[in-house]
């Protein structure tokens, strides 16, 4: 029982005890009698036969079910599988992200319009892209909302959940439920253990009719997947199957087969490409590969894990968090004290590369401190030497295993690098993220070859050194929330085997060094945005030489004019000159080469779209060559005034213009209707919002659909209040006040605490 959290203990010591003298009673050739059960809408013979997506009965439970609910996956599961990016309109946006954290996103609100602030924007982005590789962890979690009532499937498009399709809404709540799992709260209230831990833990779940939960499973050396459970059968001789609605096999039921004598686990169809040929997964006691999370803590208050420290909001959270593609780990830290690090395959990469890599972690992300303590992944294998660092692994994993978010404590300086361990891979394009209160780094685009490693050290909160150890030409995003909030590009900086590139910020005086050692050479193109509530203001300049250290007066500039760059010849810290750098305008970034102009041109326009001008933009779009056919997603969260600018300056004929138009009505209707749905911050403290309270029915009304109003355990919140059919099931699940796994959880960490994981 070491191994789960310690305030779960009390819970897993009931499960246990309850799950032996079930055990005991049916090994003597009886079910436990009727009265030993709590009666609860959650229990088969309390529930009645629920309509399949054909409006037939289902069968009545055979007498081998020790415990289910009314869960059904053809009917609250959904009819399309598991997916990467095969669905445009499917990424996070503002929306997504006001309703994860609140307006403490916002760098300003202007007629109801969140400006993103620049943090936000990176983690989103970064987000983004490590859902590239599957969904599964989003529609797991989605579904099981439907059938507790936490939403409604109406607003989505109809009902029952399995007839939907798969339009922008409906992804998008996916992809905000998928996100859930990279915040403290989810990953604190992870409960991991061993087979007969997790089946106990689920089948007292299951009966008390407190709590639902999505099911984690993991293989070395492939992924991580979510299903959604639904029914514990006994099938004798101590094996038991966990019955789970399994997203990569629409309207099919799978079982996850619990061998309670060896304390072991297998999963038969857990592939992680349905396409492909299934493959046995399997765990025991010691891989601790099978974890559940709670239902009820995804639509609590997420604390920010990008904010500054000195933000008022009550949901800000000054984690750091370091993307290097995929986990996060270490025992229980203050969350406004760690560090968070993961890592990416980034969007450069084609679709032939993301799928290629099935079996085998391409990418494997490590942390150095400086006294030689490591955390991540070497050869294969999850490696944790840092006291208090954790590392989570990410589920939703379709086409290849992606690294681990890595969690550190605060202060740490270290030393972040990896490795492409895939021989047959030409190269990865490798995405790296680092998210500091106050303060994001991002690596997009990273070329790295088998056998190369590049570095990246961090010292202090602001400084950044890269060493890419092989040709590259990565693109370096920073930004900064801080007395107003900074974004600073850096591209065309073509590195070797030997040079290294040092950035560091000083904030409090507006000014930014950029430099490279003595192999350094050549130039780089440089813009920086600057947002407060006067609004926004962009510099950009090309061609800047990286002979020498320079140091870019930003905080001076007023937004016109020429910007003063302090020149530090000889590195001694000492400025020998001053220049007057001219503001060339955005487009003045692109490369020459169109493809590689195109690929920029959308970069700029993803991140700084909102708060570029519409002459800044229409050259943007127009220089980079961009399809019309891709403007309506990269524009889409401009406020109407600023599109209906930018659309009137293209060289657009009046169909296209009528067509760009349209979709964009399209999609801003869209994001509206779902708005609330599940956001921020509903029912707060949980009480016992189970099934949606009152009578949100499938026909929803103006139930909240994801809890914002959920009763908080009063009123006529029972059992799916009223007629709570199809997405709300009959049950009460969800409700409870389960911290389900809080306090001092290492959540999915390998055993973070130091030593092989």
């Amino acid at each position: 029982m070491k191994q789960l959290y310690s305030d779960q203990s009390s819970l897993l010591h009931r499960s246990i005890l309850l799950f032996l003298i079930a055990a005991l009673l049916i090994g003597c050739g009886g079910q436990p009698e009727p009265t030993s059960t709590p009666t609860s809408s959650l229990l088969t013979g309390n529930i009645e036969p629920a309509p399949t997506a054909s409006g037939v009965e289902a069968p009545p439970a055979v007498d081998a079910t020790v415990a289910r609910i009314g869960f059904q996956p053809d009917v609250h599961g959904f009819q399309f599988e598991n997916y990467g990016n095969e669905y445009p309109n499917s990424d996070l946006t503002v929306n997504e992200l006001r309703q994860m954290f609140g307006d403490v996103v916002c760098a300003r609100i202007q007629n109801g319009n969140c400006v993103l602030k620049p943090n936000a924007r990176l983690w989103m982005q970064e987000i983004n892209n490590a859902m590239l590789g599957g969904h599964c962890e989003g529609m797991a979690v989605l579904s099981l909302a439907f059938f507790a009532g936490r939403e409604d499937p109406v607003r989505y498009g109809g009902s029952p959940p399995f007839s939907l399709q798969p339009s922008a809404p409906l992804l998008r709540r996916i992809a905000y439920y998928w996100a859930t799992q990279a915040l403290d709260p989810v990953i604190m209230a992870t409960i991991r253990g061993t087979p007969n831990d997790i089946l106990a833990a689920l089948q007292e779940a299951f009966v008390a009719g407190n709590e639902l939960y999505t099911i984690g499973i993991y293989q070395e050396g492939v992924g991580g997947h979510a299903v959604t459970p639904y029914a514990i059968s006994d099938q004798g001789g101590g094996i038991y199957w966990i019955h789970v609605y399994d997203n990569n096999f629409p309207g099919q039921e799978k079982h996850i087969e619990i061998d309670t004598n060896a304390n072991t686990w297998t999963y038969a169809l857990a592939a992680l490409n349905p396409a492909s040929d299934s493959a046995p997964w399997r765990g025991d006691a010691s891989t601790l590969s099978l974890e559940i999370t709670p239902l009820s803590i995804r639509d609590k208050p997420m604390p920010c894990p990008f904010c500054a420290e000195t933000s008022s909001s009550a949901s800000s959270d000054p984690n750091l968090f370091f993307n290097v593609a995929g986990q996060i780990g270490s025992s229980q830290i203050s969350s406004s004290r760690s560090t968070i690090v993961a890592v990416s395959r980034s969007r450069a990469a084609s679709v032939s590369d993301t799928q290629r890599s099935v079996s085998a972690p391409s990418i494997q992300p490590v942390v150095t401190t400086t006294n030689g303590q490591r955390v991540g992944v070497i050869n294969g294998r999850i490696v944790n030497e840092v006291p208090g660092a954790r590392v989570v692994r990410l589920r939703g994993v379709l086409y290849n295993n992606q690294p681990p978010l890595i969690i550190l404590p605060a202060g740490l300086d270290v030393t972040i690098s990896y490795t492409v361990s895939d021989p047959s891979v030409d190269q990865e394009h490798v995405s790296i993220g680092v998210f500091r209160p106050g303060t994001t780094f991002v690596i997009d685009g990273m070329q790295t070859r088998p056998g190369q490693q590049p570095e990246i050290q961090l010292t202090g909160k602001t400084s950044f050194a890269v060493k890419s150890n092989g040709p590259s030409q990565p693109r370096f995003w920073l930004g900064l929330d801080a007395k107003t909030n900074q974004l600073f590009q850096i591209n065309s900086f073509a590195f070797d085997s030997q040079t290294t590139l040092q950035m560091q910020v000083d904030p409090d005086n507006g000014r930014l060094t950029v430099g490279g050692d003595q192999s350094a050479s050549g130039s780089y193109n440089l813009m920086i945005a600057t947002l407060d509530q006067a609004g926004e203001r962009i510099f950009a300049s090309s061609q800047i030489s990286a002979d020498g250290d320079l140091t870019f007066d930003f905080g001076a500039w007023t937004g016109s004019g020429p910007m003063n760059v302090f020149v530090d010849q000889d590195g001694d810290g000492q400025s020998e000159a001053t220049l007057n750098l001219e503001d060339e305008g955005l487009a003045s970034l692109l490369a020459g080469d169109a493809d590689l102009s195109q690929a920029e041109a959308i970069a700029l326009l993803e991140m700084v779209g909102e708060y570029a001008s519409a002459d800044e933009m229409v050259s943007l779009i127009e220089k980079g060559g961009i399809p019309v056919a891709d403007l309506a997603d990269l524009l889409s969260d401009l406020s109407p005034d600023a599109i209906v600018e930018i659309v009137d300056g293209l060289a657009l004929s009046p169909e296209e213009k009528s067509q760009l138009l349209e979709e964009l009505r399209q999609d801003e209707g869209s994001d509206g209707g779902d708005s609330d749905s599940g956001g921020g911050d509903n029912n707060s403290g949980g009480g016992d919002n189970n099934s949606g309270g009152g009578d949100n029915n499938s026909g929803g009304g103006d139930s909240d659909s994801g809890g914002r109003d959920d009763n908080s355990g009063g009123g006529d919140n029972n059992s799916g209040g009223g007629d709570s059919d199809s997405g709300g099931g009959d049950n009460n699940s969800g409700g409870g006040d389960s911290d389900s796994g809080g306090g001092d959880s290492d959540s999915g960490g390998e055993d973070d605490n130091g030593g092989d994981n």
